[in-house]
């Protein structure tokens, strides 16, 4: 979480309290085998739309899978178009499922913002793969020609300036300012 105390009090006052945008990023499920495969990473926040499998709980063992029709920040639970349950008074009620228990397996990509996160972190995550060690040292012998290597010998350092002597410079020019003052 944010705050850096042990306390479990202050761990969920932390999560209790969090601003919306904290709240956002934890309302992330997992990605299904396929989806993860595709875009490259593990987790994404649910959004109204998204196909999700629920995985845990009551629905969980049914493994029924529909789409989100409602995202609570407030209470931190999604709710699921075939999760209902009846009210005493025969009223169908969407079941509060944490987004943990779930699988995202369609992503909804209508909104041109999500669309933008969803191919950023692409680039982000084409960027901070390494590749493989083989082709590191590879890329080490082809870069490094013994014509290219330049020793230490070649090069004479140039003495730096005296910085006592750029002090006493200093302290006489300010001196001559302030006679020229009086």
């Amino acid at each position: 979480m944010v705050t850096r105390s042990k306390k479990p009090s202050k761990q969920r006052k932390a999560h209790f309290r969090a601003p919306i945008h904290r709240r956002y990023k934890m309302m992330s499920a997992h990605l299904s085998p396929e989806l993860r495969e595709k875009h490259g990473f593990r987790s994404l926040p649910v959004v109204k739309g998204d196909r999700v499998r629920i995985m845990r709980g009551k629905f969980g063992k049914l493994k029924i899978e529909g789409r989100v029709q409602e995202v609570d920040l407030r209470r931190l639970r999604i709710y699921v178009e075939n999760a209902t349950f009846e009210k005493e008074d025969g009223v169908q009620r969407f079941y509060p499922i944490h987004p943990s228990n779930v699988m995202i397996t369609k992503l909804n990509t209508k909104d041109r913002l999500r669309r933008e996160r969803i191919n950023k972190r692409k680039v982000k995550k084409e960027l901070v793969e390494e590749p493989p060690e083989e082709e590191l040292i590879e890329e080490i012998e082809e870069g490094v020609d013994e014509e290219e290597v330049i020793e230490e010998e070649e090069f004479e350092l140039e003495p730096d300036t005296d910085e006592a002597s750029v002090e006493t410079e200093n302290a006489e020019e300010s001196s001559e300012e302030a006679d020229d003052e009086t």
